[in-house]
């Protein structure tokens, strides 16, 4: 069975209650008289993706245009209606742009999104379990996506290995796709029939096989099981669709030395997914924010090589020894700007002079630099000279002639930090910092795998280019003998709680849902 077609991975979709006679797009259709329908990308439970290209004025630009499936669904209609309010209002560089949306002339709505070039996540895994150190960068990204969007009392609800897309890219990044089954919590009762089951059954919570109502934690839950399912390499579940629902109300997934033959899998990061997949939200990870931080202390760990071990005590991240883990914000990405408390004072003659003064010691500098390494190259020309190349990132600063200083870097995503903040203030690329007339802040460039970066910004500053200099990280094979050293355990109180309407108690000989790593 292909890709498109196995049942188990795929988003159940909304039944049609009106059938109506439309006409689909194909291949060579002109979409909204601007958008030529090039090729059939994937089909979805809502609808079906084609790349398109978009005519603006003169130029065109290559997009991705999905259209729903049948456009006499009012339930349809309004998720996808729903998928487009909730990608709009939720900006984030790991989450798909939209950028505009509309219906065709068979009344179809559609949307028009940027075109990802890469990889669904879905298709790495079938190639085998993902490295563990990829996989944190992966899903440390997908948390601060979902983060942003549970901030907006938004919920996926669809959280699987399909709707991850890893983009070519010189280094690992990861974009969230289709908000198609997407919930606002703020936005009254749920438009589907009640008792109606939606999402993929592999990585649906219990609360949502169960027709429950559902929260953040209900994200958790999948990105814990499409975590198992990358780590492995291998479902977490097997057999038909009522198969697996019934597995998810009832039944923990085997732990990693059931499944694979050599487990070098970090003891944290298994700590973490069986923490994500717990049957009772109150036993999980209760927002992205902690998900995040046990992540990054993974990631930490399998680097510098720490016994690091967490717990999970009434909602609550601790280390291993009872004491808190300081959880840093990580959905405050709006710009926000510092008084200047003592003003400057307006430039005069005698600041012109200094800052002409300023300007030919620097030319002076430069010079004198120049001739030295002219020298040096004339004295070491017959030596042979050994090249060393070094990974290095820029971040560009953009200045214009007004008072306004713009943020980015490439690759996009890192983190900038007032100087002694904890928190970041924005994400690149930043929005406009506005400055006064002889302003200056000092700001700090951090992102995962190269070394921060610090920066003066000054009103009216020319371009600087912040090199970052990219860490060198040495995966770590873990052994049977190393992960019985640092193995961290979940709490051992058990506690079975399954929602259901028969409230069918769990077998005794299937796993504890509470403790997956039973005492030696």
């Amino acid at each position: 069975m292909s890709q498109k077609e196995d049942p188990i991975d795929k988003t159940q979709p909304l039944p049609s209650t009106r059938p109506s006679m439309f006409k689909k797009v194909e291949v060579g259709d002109v979409v909204a008289e601007k958008y030529t329908i090039i090729r059939h990308l994937d089909d979805g439970g809502m609808g079906s993706i084609f790349e398109a290209e978009e005519k603006i004025a003169e130029t065109t630009r290559t997009v991705a245009l999905k259209v729903m499936h049948v456009p006499g669904d009012e339930e349809g209609q309004i998720r996808f209606k729903r998928e487009v309010s909730a990608v709009a209002s939720v900006k984030h560089p790991h989450i798909v742009t939209i950028h505009a949306f509309g219906t065709t002339d068979s009344n179809s709505p559609y949307l028009v999104m940027e075109l990802l070039k890469g990889n669904s996540f879905k298709r790495e895994i079938t190639q085998g379990p993902i490295e563990a150190l990829r996989l944190l960068q992966i899903m440390r990204q997908i948390c601060g996506a979902l983060d942003k969007a549970h901030a907006k009392r938004i919920i996926h609800r669809d959280i699987k290995p399909s709707n991850i897309f890893i983009t070519d890219h010189e280094e690992v990044f990861a974009k969230l796709l289709d908000f198609g089954l997407v919930k606002n919590l703020d936005g009254g009762p749920d438009v589907s029939k009640t008792g109606l089951v939606l999402g993929s059954p592999l990585y649906m919570s219990p609360e949502q096989v169960d027709a429950q109502s559902i929260d953040q934690r209900c994200d958790i839950y999948s990105l814990g099981m499409t975590m198992y399912h990358a780590a492995c390499g291998k479902a977490p579940y097997k057999g038909n669709v009522s198969k697996i629902l019934m597995a998810q109300l009832l039944k923990m997934p085997p732990t990693f030395d059931e499944v694979l033959e050599e487990n070098n899998i970090h003891p944290l990061l298994e700590w973490i997914v069986f923490s994500c997949i717990q049957k009772d939200p109150e036993d999980r990870f209760q927002n992205m924010g902690q998900l995040k931080k046990a992540i990054e202390l993974c990631t930490d760990a399998i680097v510098t090589e720490k016994n690091t071990a967490l717990i999970l005590k009434n909602g609550t991240l601790l280390f291993a020894d009872g004491s808190p883990v300081d959880l840093l914000e990580t959905n405050n990405t709006s710009i926000y700007i510092r008084e200047v408390t003592q003003p400057l004072p307006p430039p005069s003659k005698n600041n012109f002079l200094v800052w002409s003064g300023l300007v030919i010691l620097l030319l002076v500098l430069i010079i004198i630099s120049g001739i030295t390494y002219t020298v040096n190259q004339s004295a070491t020309h017959n030596t042979p000279i050994v090249k060393t190349i070094i990974q290095t990132q820029t971040v560009a600063i953009e200045a214009s002639q007004n008072t306004t200083v713009k943020i980015d870097s490439n690759p996009q995503g890192a983190d900038v930090f007032w100087v002694g903040d904890s928190s970041p203030f924005c994400t690149t690329p930043c929005p406009s910092l506005n400055f006064s007339e002889g302003e200056e802040r000092e700001v700090v460039v951090k992102k995962e795998g190269y070394e921060e970066a610090k920066q003066k910004l000054t009103w009216k500053i020319s371009t600087p280019m912040i090199a970052l200099t990219k860490k060198t990280i040495k995966p770590k094979v873990w052994t049977k003998t190393q992960k019985k050293i640092v193995k961290p355990r979940i709490t051992t109180q058990t506690k079975t709680q399954t929602k259901t309407q028969t409230k069918t108690k769990t077998n005794s000989n299937s796993h504890d849902l509470k403790n997956p790593f039973p005492e030696d």
